[in-house]
């Protein structure tokens, strides 16, 4: 569609899907097939099967979504040929541009040292192995993210009503102050497991 509200709303649609069916797969899912298949040597070929099949299952629809996806937003527009060593220029020379791939990349890189630190957490502080963290995976990763489905219920009044910058800033910067949390944890670990 040429229409810049419904391209909004279906791009909403789009990540918020994309979000809901990767952290299913990744948060739930992964840890019952750890479980259920083990872990180490002896499971590798178990492993290089179900990742085979869960490959040659995707693969078709990474094709259909390639094949399908146009982009719109020049149709109504005559074609300008920009080379991409101006846009790169014109990228970096923005504030605006440098500052949200800063915050993006502070983002994902606490984002997976808090991915990191929760794998750790559920399997050697609160259980003995990697086959019993799984399923406290399943449980510490259900209660952190239901909040996200509430506050994603009023994100879109907020957007509404304050408009896209501000609330941009405002989430980032809690984004950052709830990263820096986990990162910056006071407590120490013994070797039994045992909070000091």
């Amino acid at each position: 569609t040429d229409n810049a509200r419904q391209r909004e709303q279906l791009a909403v649609l789009s990540s918020t899907a994309t979000a809901i069916i990767s952290g299913i797969l990744i948060m739930i899912a992964m840890p019952v097939l750890v479980r259920w298949m083990g872990v180490g040597e002896g499971a590798q070929g178990r492993w290089l099967k179900v990742m085979g099949m869960l490959s040659a299952a995707i693969l078709p629809a990474a094709f259909a979504e390639y094949y399908f996806t146009c982009e719109r937003v020049g149709h109504s527009q005559p074609k300008a040929t920009i080379s991409l060593g101006r846009m790169i220029r014109v990228c970096i020379t923005s504030r605006k541009w440098i500052w949200t791939a800063l915050l993006i990349f502070l983002i994902q890189f606490a984002g997976g040292l808090s991915n990191g630190s929760l794998i750790y957490y559920c399997n050697w502080v609160l259980s003995r192995s990697v086959e019993d963290g799984a399923v406290v995976q399943i449980l510490v990763t259900t209660l952190g993210q239901a909040p996200m489905g509430i506050g994603a219920a009023f994100l879109c009044p907020a957007v509404k009503r304050f408009g896209r910058k501000p609330i941009s800033v405002i989430c980032f910067a809690m984004d950052i102050a709830a990263s820096e949390f986990y990162v910056d944890d006071h407590y120490e670990l013994k070797t039994n497991g045992d909070w000091k």
